[in-house]
């Protein structure tokens, strides 16, 4: 026998004993500790409801729902398991009161976050529980990625379809009714926080930055966006007419005919009002949008750098308010898994040391 092969067996028979001696005790509190988490996240208790022995499902987390400053937001907020189950919110902010002063949850809102870490938790038992006796390098490996996946979406928000722009929150969803084209309202986890983020909106209307390609779902200005990523030229007028040669105008209003006919001042793309119409009202109504428009214009690099296609239109964001409210049962589980997850990669460390 060579000395690689003995070195080999070597190698083989002090992973089996690591494993067998060092990792294989420790797997029972691995496996409590994991069901541990994933009751607190699913029941909000560390057991599971058991009406025989009389263990019954854990309370409700209620959270306070309250902005530092002016208290210009206030409200409690309740999570039952990964759901929003009950939310009311009090505005103090005059550019939200236009539209809203006070929200109340009426459907429970669901946490994907949660739910995708309850789920990774489960994967994780399951895997544990079917190679219990022939637990190796690469189970090992599988449960560490779902410990972390877990783990990560309690503390951050990586998937960007759970917020603005991305997403929007149903309307039906509270009373009253969301008003989503001016109010936008996003709820997520982030660093173990449950986080109510709400937008004030400015919905654009001047052709052609309010108009969206209904095949590619892509607004003018991010397709302006994209070109200019490509394109040498720094010419935003040279830009804005190759964009328009490709782009499809879909919007269509009683005031079409007046927008697409109108003409623009040169570098501020504000439309002039119709002079071919020759009621006097009409004329005199023209007149003073047009000057109030003047008032309130934007540059083509504001539209550029400012608007954001959301929920079928094109917006800008006025302003936010964001309020954070710590979960202790969410910190407890993090914790946890961040303890899991430091454990069993010093496992793998120690065993990939011995190939």
């Amino acid at each position: 026998m060579s000395i690689t092969q003995v070195q080999a067996d070597a190698a083989v028979k002090e992973r089996q004993w690591y494993l067998s001696r060092i990792v294989n005790p420790e797997l029972g509190n691995v496996t409590e500790t994991l069901t541990i988490c994933h009751n607190l996240l699913v029941f909000n208790s560390p057991q599971e409801p058991n009406a025989a022995e009389c263990i019954e499902r854990g309370p409700s987390i209620k959270l306070p729902v309250s902005s530092n400053k002016l208290e210009i937001l206030k409200g409690i907020l309740v999570r039952d398991g990964p759901h929003i189950i009950s939310l009311t919110m009090i505005l103090k902010e005059k550019s939200f009161n236009k539209y809203v002063t006070k929200l109340t949850l009426i459907e429970p809102i669901e946490l994907p976050q949660i739910a995708l870490a309850i789920k990774c938790i489960k994967d994780a038992l399951n895997q544990l529980t079917n190679a219990i006796h022939c637990l190796d390098l690469s189970i090992m490996a599988s449960v560490l990625a779902q410990i972390k996946r877990a783990k990560d979406s309690l503390n951050l928000l990586t998937d960007t379809s759970l917020a603005f722009p991305f997403h929007a929150m149903p309307a039906s969803k509270f009373s009253p009714e969301l008003p989503n084209e001016h109010v936008a309202v996003d709820i997520y986890v982030n660093q173990q926080e449950i986080c109510v983020d709400l937008k004030r909106l400015h919905k654009i209307t001047v052709k052609p930055w309010g108009d969206i390609n209904p095949v590619t779902g892509k607004s003018y200005v991010d397709m302006l966006r994209d070109e200019m990523k490509i394109s040498t030229s720094s010419d935003i007028s040279q830009l804005q007419k190759e964009v328009e040669a490709k782009f499809t105008h879909t919007h269509t209003t009683k005031h079409s005919s007046e927008t697409s006919s109108s003409s623009f001042i040169a570098g501020t793309s504000i439309p002039l009002p119709n002079n071919s119409n020759n009621n006097n009202v009409e004329s005199s109504s023209s007149l003073a949008s047009f000057f109030l428009s003047l008032l309130n214009r934007y540059t083509p690099m504001d539209y550029v750098t400012k608007c954001i296609t959301y929920n079928d239109s094109v917006v800008m964001v006025n302003n936010k308010i964001e309020v954070l409210s710590l979960d202790p049962v969410v910190v407890s589980v993090f914790t946890k898994l961040d303890s899991l997850e430091y454990l069993i990669g010093n496992y793998m460390l120690n065993l990939e040391s011995l190939n």
